[in-house]
């Protein structure tokens, strides 16, 4: 099942990237990896790395036992979230296929502005509401950073927050392999339209309500489609012949659903904690932890597989010189309006 492979993953050396949001609009970001290995390789990091434009530093920690945790900082300073996306846009590495796009926005009011910062993974797969299967709570447990310390879940006793977990996680196992079902079905349907020179996929929407993804088992991350996908294909498309349904499924597998399956592979091997540090009062944000200034977002698959993954942030921070301008300007008014120079008395003949 898919979240067993998501949790059969390749597990990387534990990464912190840690942006720093000017007032500027520019962006520091840092780069903190614990790894037992004593070099690294740049592919290993959820965001592009490289020699030349950041700084590097190892340092070596004793833990006591056999072993030695390596800690390599990397840094980099970016003009603006346009230089980041840049950056993002002509990485050459499997990560390009990632859709990932950050924003920050400065708004100017005369004695405060604010910072909006926004960072979005879009989904892999097609969307698909998540209300068939779980609700709003359970959607926020599974999102939580600790799901035990969730209120909902912290009330109940050991055996109990056990079995509503599994619940939950099983519940959501389904958002994400309805969403897969529905993305492979896309693929082979916009071929087959291609094939049958219609404008859009029309067939797969008329059956999309109708399938029962509860019952379906397709092993569609096999380089062959095994037999169940050709017959339940078969269903979907009973007037075409076998030949033009495995057309459509080869030209999937070699288009649209090969690109989406590289995705899926390289989202696997990125799981990293992403945090921001914000100038100001914090107003309004999305994170799982907030720390001070520091907001903390956990960035893995699953989290957005089938959903964006959005992470978002507003602070608001005065501007002194405004507070110093101003003082000045009533200090001039209320001088001008209280200072009367006197009149010179008329001459008498």
């Amino acid at each position: 099942m898919l979240i067993l492979m998501v949790g059969l993953s390749a597990c990387p050396p534990k990464t912190k990237v840690v942006s720093t949001i000017n007032r500027d609009g520019s962006i520091d970001q840092k780069v903190i990896v614990h790894s037992d290995h004593d070099s690294i390789r740049f592919s290993w990091l959820p965001i592009p790395v490289d020699s030349t434009n950041w700084k590097y530093e190892m340092h070596t920690s004793d833990t006591g036992s056999q072993s030695v945790i390596y800690r390599y900082t990397l840094e980099r300073a970016y003009p603006s979230a346009d230089a980041l996306n840049q950056a993002y846009e002509e990485n050459a590495s499997q990560l390009k296929l990632l859709d990932r796009q950050v924003k920050v926005e400065k708004q100017f009011n005369w004695f405060f502005s604010t910072l909006t910062y926004r960072e979005v993974y879009k989904s892999i797969f097609m969307t698909v509401d998540y209300h068939i299967y779980m609700t709003d709570q359970e959607y926020e447990i599974y999102n939580a950073y600790e799901p035990r310390e969730h209120p909902a879940v912290a009330k109940l006793d050991s055996a109990a927050q056990k079995n509503l977990l599994y619940e939950i996680e099983a519940k959501h196992e389904k958002v994400l392999y309805r969403s897969l079902i529905k993305t492979y079905l896309h693929c082979v349907d916009t071929c087959m339209c291609q094939m049958s020179g219609q404008t859009e996929p029309t067939v797969f929407k008329n059956h999309l309500d109708s399938l029962d993804f509860e019952v379906l088992e397709l092993d569609i991350f096999e380089n062959e489609p095994d037999e169940r996908v050709h017959t339940f294909l078969q269903k979907i498309y009973p007037e075409e012949d076998s030949v033009t349904i495995n057309q459509a499924v080869q030209c999937a597998e070699k288009g649209s659903w090969k690109t989406i399956s590289q995705q899926f592979e390289n989202a696997l091997e990125e799981s990293y904690t992403n945090c921001i540090c914000m100038d100001g009062r914090l107003l309004e944000t999305n994170a799982l932890v907030v720390n001070g200034d520091t907001l903390c977002w956990e960035v893995e698959a699953e989290r957005y597989l089938a959903n964006d993954l959005v992470m978002t942030a507003k602070s608001k921070y005065p501007n002194t010189w405004a507070y110093w301008i101003t003082a000045i300007i009533i200090a001039i008014a209320l001088g001008l309006l209280l200072y009367r120079p006197k009149r010179p008395g008329l001459k008498r003949d």
